[in-house]
């Protein structure tokens, strides 16, 4: 446990007295930028509803007991200052003012819950006046054998373990968000992080990769090659790990985002499917999560941004597609559930231009209840076009009486 605080909780200091107080004999420098760290511990300086000192106007400002917070010009989640700011591994000092003249305020110790993909970084704070340290993950291989998981020798880069069909990957070479898990989860991530102890401030969309992730959906990320890929978390406790695990050995609540897309004879019983049809369910569930990155969680047609309610829609029909078809992002669309009903039965369709095409089984009242007016798809490319050439040809219920 680290040694108790140097600052009083809603006490005043100038940025030298941080630096005094630290022991830090330095003059100026980092420490009259936005964050500063230093012997393993993080300074954050926020002016809420103030330029920061270089002029720049940081969208900073509290929501209930949450602070929402810019980080520095220029900076992204890849960055490794970033990411150790985010891991939980390190105490972060939270100093906030609303006056550029004044004094800073110290409010506590802070915890990232959410933290986007954006240039720059943007991060919501929890604050407490003292935080849980995060599993190592030594403690998070040990935890897992205490389960019941099969956890191999740990290897240069990760340490994988696995009971019945869940498989999950320790991370050696990082400190934060260590353990990984199969991306077909995306669509549980918000449950998942509900679990108190569980923490993962990174966007739903992010994802970590490595090719030392064997068995995982592979994808291009950077360079030339595919890579296996996962989603990553940290723990604060042994019983906040348990519930994690607990909760992926059982159903999502309700029916699954994801359940739709897959075929009667695909969604088995995982403990005592075929390779084969396990093969297939992984591999719908990668299609859908490449649909979601391609069409950015939204609706193609209708910009719906709510992911319960997407359906990873084919193209040319999975019964009347080959292995490759099946399984190609360009053969997909992702569609609010509605609008996938009625692309699936042939009463709508889309022009190369993107245009929706209504049978003339829709009348223009049902077309009108239904919002389909005046709906076009933007983004289409070749290969789309290709598919939809097929499915305007083939599927489409144009002169269906």
């Amino acid at each position: 446990m680290k040694s108790p605080l140097l600052f009083t909780l809603q006490g005043e200091y100038t940025r030298a007295d941080i630096r005094k107080i630290v022991g830090d004999p330095g003059q100026g420098g980092a420490w009259d930028t936005g964050y500063r760290e230093f012997r393993g511990e993080f300074f954050v300086f926020c002016g809420v509803g103030v330029p920061g000192r270089t002029g720049h106007d940081y969208h900073n400002y509290w929501s209930g007991e949450q602070l929402f917070w810019e980080a520095k010009e220029g900076t992204t989640l890849n960055q490794p200052q970033i990411r150790k700011l985010l891991s939980g591994r390190y105490r972060v000092h939270i100093f906030t003012r609303e006056n550029e003249a004044a004094a800073f305020r110290y409010e506590g110790l802070g915890r990232a819950v959410t933290a986007t993909s954006t240039t720059p970084v943007q991060v919501s704070w929890a604050l407490d006046a003292d935080l849980r340290p995060i599993l190592t993950n030594e403690m998070i291989s040990i935890e897992l054998k205490n389960i019941g998981f099969n956890v191999e020798e740990a290897k240069i880069k990760s340490q994988r373990a696995t009971i019945d069909d869940l498989v999950f990957y320790i991370k050696q070479e990082s400190e934060s968000l260590v353990l990984v898990i199969d991306p077909s989860f995306y669509d549980r991530v918000d449950e998942l992080r509900a679990i108190p102890g569980v923490r993962r401030p990174m966007p739903a969309g992010e994802y970590v990769h490595n090719q030392s992730f064997r068995g995982f959906p592979a994808r291009f990320h950077t360079g030339e090659t595919e890579r296996p890929y996962g989603l990553d978390f940290d723990f604060e406790t042994p019983e906040a790990l348990a519930a994690f695990v607990a909760a992926l050995r059982r159903p999502a609540s309700g029916a699954a985002p994801g359940a739709a897309i897959l075929p009667a004879a695909v969604a088995g019983d995982p403990k005592t499917e075929t390779e084969s049809v396990r093969a297939a369910r992984l591999g719908q569930a990668r299609f859908r999560n490449n649909l979601m990155d391609r069409w950015s969680r939204r609706c193609a047609l209708t910009n719906l941004p709510l992911p319960e309610l997407l359906r990873a829609s084919h193209i040319k029909p999975w019964c009347d597609s080959t292995p490759t078809e099946r399984l190609d992002t360009n053969n997909g669309l992702l569609l609010a559930v509605h609008i996938d009903a009625l692309f699936d039965r042939g009463l709508i369709t889309f022009a190369d231009d993107g245009r929706l095409l209504s049978s003339s089984v829709l009348s223009a009242g049902v077309r009108a209840q239904l919002g389909l007016n005046g709906l076009q798809i933007n983004g289409l490319n070749e290969e789309n076009r290709r598919y939809l050439a097929i499915h305007r040809s083939d599927y489409f219920q144009d002169n269906t009486e």
